[in-house]
């Protein structure tokens, strides 16, 4: 099961300097760390500069779905309670 992406845990993971998907580094306001970013095809990562309610929630979940298929990764895990 994964987490609901709501706006707030949106907010809170862009404030964070944590990547949801590996727990490396990355910049504030970032979505991801520039590993994760890049790996991203090219559409998605374009969305992922979209505002809340215009995209981003739909983009970073279409993200997190590529690397949990990819890598296993539980983004219930990425995104703190």
């Amino acid at each position: 099961m994964t987490a609901e992406l709501t706006d707030q845990r949106l907010v809170e993971s862009l404030k964070s300097t944590i990547c949801p998907v590996c727990g490396a580094g990355k910049g504030r306001m970032k979505s991801l760390c520039y590993k994760h970013f890049m790996g991203l095809d090219v559409q998605t990562r374009q969305s992922l500069y979209n505002r809340l309610g215009e995209g981003y929630a739909e983009a970073m979940a279409a993200a997190l779905r590529f690397y949990q298929k990819q890598f296993m990764v539980m983004p219930s895990t990425a995104f703190p309670s």
